[in-house]
Order: C-alpha cells, then sequence, then structure tokens
C-alpha cells in the first residue's frame, strides 16, 4: 500500500454536500480532495483535543489550554490556499491516530493508498480553530468540543461596554 504525505491542506466547507473539504497538497506540487463527513469529525475531535489537553498540568489544565489556543489563532498566518490540481475526490472513513510528546500523526486509509499528515500542539491547535469556525459556518453541533475550546469562541465576539 503507498503512503502519500500530506504537505499542506485548505479546509473549506461545501453545503452542497454538507462535508468539510481537505484540499491536500501532496508532492510534486499535485493535490487531492479528502471530505469528512459531521460523523467522521465528531469521531476524531475528540481524540484530538485529548491529546492536546495531555502534558497539562489538571489544575491549570482548562486556562493554560485557552490561552495556548487563543495564541495559536494570533499567530496563524494567512496562506495562499492550495490549489486544486485534479478532481480526484475521497470520502475518508477511515483514519488511524498515532502519538508522541511533540506531534500528531493522521494516516487516512484508503484501499490502495494510505495519506499522511503530522501536527505539532501548535499547528493542531491552530488547525482546530479552522475546524471549529467551519463547524459553525456550517451550523453543525459543537457539543463534542472541550469546554475550554468553546469558550476561545467568546474572544472572537466583539466585547459591548457600556
Amino acid at each position: 500500500m503507498d503512503v502519500i504525505q500530506i504537505l499542506r491542506i485548505t479546509t473549506q466547507y461545501d453545503a452542497t454536500e454538507d462535508r468539510i473539504i481537505l484540499i491536500s497538497e501532496v508532492s510534486g506540487n499535485e493535490s487531492i480532495n479528502l471530505w469528512l463527513t459531521r460523523r467522521f469529525m465528531n469521531r476524531i475531535v475528540p481524540h484530538l483535543t485529548i491529546w492536546l489537553e495531555n502534558d497539562i498540568d489538571s489544575k491549570l489544565s482548562e486556562t493554560l489550554l485557552e490561552f495556548q489556543q487563543i495564541e495559536a489563532k494570533q499567530i496563524l498566518k494567512n496562506q495562499a490556499a492550495v490549489r486544486r490540481t485534479n478532481e480526484q475526490s475521497t470520502l475518508l472513513r477511515t483514519v488511524d491516530i498515532t502519538t508522541n510528546n511533540e506531534q500528531l500523526e493522521l494516516t487516512f486509509k484508503l484501499e490502495s493508498y494510505q495519506y499522511k499528515i503530522q501536527f505539532t500542539r501548535l499547528s493542531l491547535h491552530q488547525w482546530l480553530s479552522i475546524i471549529i469556525k467551519t463547524y459553525k459556518l456550517a451550523e453543525w453541533p459543537i457539543d463534542i468540543w472541550p469546554k475550554w475550546f468553546k469558550n476561545t469562541l467568546d474572544e472572537e465576539k466583539p466585547k459591548i461596554v457600556h
């Protein structure tokens, strides 16, 4: 089975499909379109946020995680979107999540290929901030997201001062 490394992704919501699409840059400036359903995302998001919660003192965890999330969003730089170089699309159904102290790896398994992408804690915080915005755009419930993550959405709302 061939393993293909994903170098960069652009995350978008497709209202017609009611799915998230990852336009994924792979080697040679090629791209693949990977579709994620709400059900699929609802199953993996808790695993991703739990990994971020590891290594954090439980007494400080929510405050520290909120701070890390806000900081990650603030330093997220706009980049050019990954260009679609072909219309090959795949609906993802299976993922393996492997971790160590430094990174988390998602391996999307298909019949003849595996697509892998690695995240550091910072890049995962950043990607999840994009994912939760996509949830809000799609009007998907965010009840599967931890409280500390949902609390960071409040900082994006304008503050009313009397």
